[in-house]
C-alpha cells in the first residue's frame, strides 16, 4: 500500500511541476508561431481584448 501512495505522489508532483506548465509552454510557443506564420502577431490580439480602464468606482455602501 505504502508503494502505491507514494507512486501515486510522485507521479501528481511530476505531473504538476514539470509535465504540465511543459505542455502549456510548447502550446503557447506553436500559438505564437502560428499568429506569426498568418501575419498576425500575439499583440494584436491582446490589444483588441483590452478591458477600458476609467477612474475607480466607490464599492457599494462606502
Amino acid at each position: 500500500l505504502g508503494v502505491a501512495v507514494i507512486g501515486g505522489t510522485i507521479t501528481s508532483t511530476l505531473l504538476t511541476l514539470i509535465v504540465i506548465p511543459t505542455f502549456y509552454e510548447i502550446l503557447d510557443d506553436v500559438r505564437s508561431w502560428l499568429a506569426r506564420r498568418f501575419g498576425r502577431t500575439p499583440s494584436q490580439r491582446t490589444a483588441e481584448h483590452k478591458i477600458p480602464t476609467g477612474a475607480p468606482q466607490p464599492a457599494a455602501g462606502d
